[in-house]
């Protein structure tokens, strides 16, 4: 007779049922699909936003969950329109996300990746000895939102309407051919077609007038930060992570760039890109992704002198905050005159002020005052961080640490013979000097103590004829015999 054996469904007890139920419960988030979100670029694809191929060549999105898809742009696209309407939940724009804020749309800068905008003017050189002035009564194309573009003529006393402005065709040829006189471009692309075309040319940047924008800042909009806080963070950490690794490896992202994304140019477009953005993006003083209120108040005023926005703008909302337990490093990067020193520099007056008081009680401590005073000296002149101070009656410096050469290329002895303002980029002068002599009379008054600590962001000059902006941190003490104030 056929025996008929059990199946071995019969032999599951209901204990076995249940645990095999809290396995598959239990790994059930193993499972789960990657959350689809959207980047919507300014332009085509280049090495201008290398870090986000990276981070999805590497898998840093796969890893925080996310599946993201990368739209590239088209001259007549609006990268933020497309962001506000929900068809992206996050966006590359310029520094005018300032403008759409004032306008009421709710975009929130996540993190910058260029320092300084590559946005520029390219014209034909038609003499030896042309200027920016040579534009007026020539055919120029200015690109939509190039504001920076326009407050720089302004600030040059060019009148716009002095220019012969033509629809931008974002066709390098244009100029090549003689079609028309000059261009916005970025300094990271277009230089390098008119290169290869042999064409002569000028360049015209914002910064030679002290107007220094931010450039490609990646954004999203309250909605998306409300309902998906981790989902931004995590979309922001994995993206920074991938410009890391893009600058680190510029040639295999170029590479990548050319397999993978557009062909519209050889590598070594992507290669000339990535050399022309390492100046812009400065990661050799900070992280890539940082910004400030400061530098973002200082773009916002030059709007404002172009009638754009009012005085006073309030970026409340504007500028997205990392968790700060999670992102301490981003908080606090080092901008040329570092926080630690100016603290250390500040611990070193007030101890040495200390010590000069107990000179004039004690002539029997004079030995161990020198030798006290000799190691906070050492100290201050051996540490990487700048140490300063400033004598704000006579405008000059009293004492800069030698570290100072590091950042700005110039020895101590000639930063000390110079004028306070040469210190300075002449678009700082004016400020700096008005926000000096204001607190100064404020400690005078007893409107503030020396307790009272700022914290500046200021552009200075390099040897090199470059810039690099700084962050400053001050307090201003005063002499109660002499009624002196000395900034350090």
């Amino acid at each position: 007779m056929p025996v008929s054996k059990p199946s071995a469904a019969s032999f599951r007890s209901p204990f076995t049922l249940r645990c095999l139920l809290f396995l598959a419960t239990l790994f059930a988030p193993l499972a789960q699909a990657l959350e689809p979100v959207t980047l919507q670029l300014k332009w085509t694809h280049a090495f201008q936003f290398a870090g986000y191929y990276a981070a999805e060549e590497k898998g840093y999105y796969r890893e925080a969950g996310l599946e993201v898809r990368i739209e590239e742009a088209r001259p007549d696209s609006d990268p933020v329109k497309a962001v506000v309407d929900g068809r992206a939940q996050f966006g590359v724009g310029m520094s005018n996300l300032l403008l759409v804020r004032q306008g009421g749309q709710p975009v929130v800068v996540l993190a910058v990746i260029f320092q300084h905008s590559p946005l520029v003017i390219v014209a034909r050189q038609e003499k030896s000895e042309q200027t920016v002035h040579d534009l007026v009564g020539k055919r120029v194309m200015i690109e939509r939102h190039s504001d920076e573009l326009f407050a720089y003529l302004k600030q040059e006393g060019i009148p716009v309407d002095g220019l012969r402005q033509l629809p931008h065709s974002f066709d390098p040829e244009d100029l090549i051919k003689g079609r028309v006189d000059a261009m916005s471009a970025y300094s990271t692309n277009e230089p390098y077609l008119l290169d290869q075309a042999r064409l002569r040319y000028q360049t015209y940047s914002p910064r030679a007038a002290g107007i220094d924008f931010y450039g490609d800042n990646l954004f999203t909009v309250e909605r998306e930060l409300k309902q998906n806080p981790q989902r931004v963070e995590a979309f922001r950490a994995a993206s920074l992570k991938g410009w890391q690794y893009a600058m680190a490896h510029p040639d295999e992202i170029a590479e990548l760039i050319y397999r993978k994304y557009s062909r519209a140019h050889p590598v070594a477009f992507y290669r000339f890109e990535a050399s022309r953005m390492v100046p812009l993006m400065r990661t050799d003083l900070v992280e890539v992704g940082y910004m400030t209120p400061g530098r973002w108040m200082h773009i916002a005023s030059t709007y404002a002198d172009l009638g754009l926005l009012p005085r006073n703008f309030s970026l409340s909302g504007f500028l997205y905050a990392p968790h700060p337990e999670r992102d301490l490093g981003w908080l606090w990067p080092v901008m040329g005159l570092f926080l630690a020193g100016s603290l250390v520099g500040l611990y070193i007056v007030l101890i040495n002020r200390r010590l000069r008081a107990a000179l004039s009680r004690s002539l029997n401590s004079e030995t161990d005052l020198r030798r006290r005073e000799h190691q906070y000296r050492m100290l201050a002149e051996n540490m990487a961080d700048v140490v300063w101070a400033l004598d704000p009656e006579s405008w000059r410096f009293t004492y800069i640490s030698p570290s100072v050469e590091r950042l700005r290329g110039f020895p101590v002895d000639e930063i000390m013979a110079q004028p306070f303002d040469h210190a300075l980029m002449p678009s700082e002068r004016e400020r700096a000097r008005r926000a000096i002599e204001e607190r100064v009379a404020d400690v005078k008054a007893g409107r503030i103590g020396a307790e009272t600590i700022f914290v500046d962001e200021v552009e200075q000059p390099r040897r090199d004829g470059s810039s690099v902006w700084t962050e400053v941190v001050t307090r201003y003490l005063l002499d109660g015999a002499t009624g002196q104030v000395e900034v350090h």
